[in-house]
């Protein structure tokens, strides 16, 4: 079996599938399963071999022992027996997982960055908003996904918004402007 050199010593032509999974099983060669939810489970011989003999319509992920991850269809085919399609997902799986890192790093990133950062959509609705934006904006409301500056922002900070935000999709480019924010009491409250 190509990259799977320790199954050729267990796999013989002829074998059912319940001696290839016995065989396996002795060998250590048999790894845990994702079935639901992608949480691992060891199924027991007999409840693979079940699994094996009335195949389910979704296919699972199993982890063998050498950290290889393999996508299983099992597929009934007309005439009563069952298809077993194994196909080696391993670098697609690191590959989701490297992104899925990247992402987080900068989801990080710009999470903690020292300045104040929203995302808005085409239609100007909020889609993230960093902590240092809801600390200049104390009253706004923990979660500002799909609202809009004028239920989210103080009064006298929508118009600077307002401009500022058809100023980006006017021109397409990053635009960067200072903007003093002022208490109630008329004190300054930071420079945006």
């Amino acid at each position: 079996i190509k990259g799977r050199p320790q199954l050729t010593k267990v796999l013989k032509i002829g074998m059912t599938f319940e001696e290839f999974t016995i065989a396996r099983d002795k060998k250590h060669l048999r790894g845990s399963y994702a079935l639901q939810n992608d949480s691992a489970m060891s199924l027991s011989i007999a409840e693979r071999i079940e699994r094996h003999r009335n195949p389910q319509e979704k296919a699972f992920m199993s982890h063998s022992p050498d950290g290889r991850t393999i996508r299983v269809n099992e597929i009934r085919t007309p005439d009563g027996y069952t298809a077993l399609i194994r196909t080696d997902i391993t670098d697609l799986v690191k590959a989701e997982e490297s992104i899925r890192q990247s992402h987080d790093r900068f989801s990080a990133l710009i999470e903690h960055c020292p300045a104040s950062i929203s995302l808005k959509d085409k239609d100007g609705k909020y889609l993230f908003a960093n902590k240092m934006w809801h600390a200049w904006h104390p009253k706004a409301a923990a979660n500002i996904t799909g609202d809009v500056s004028q239920n989210v922002l103080d009064p006298a900070e929508i118009d600077f918004a307002t401009r500022l935000y058809n100023e980006v999709l006017t021109t397409g480019t990053v635009v960067e402007r200072e903007s003093q924010l002022s208490k109630a009491d008329g004190s300054i409250a930071t420079t945006l």
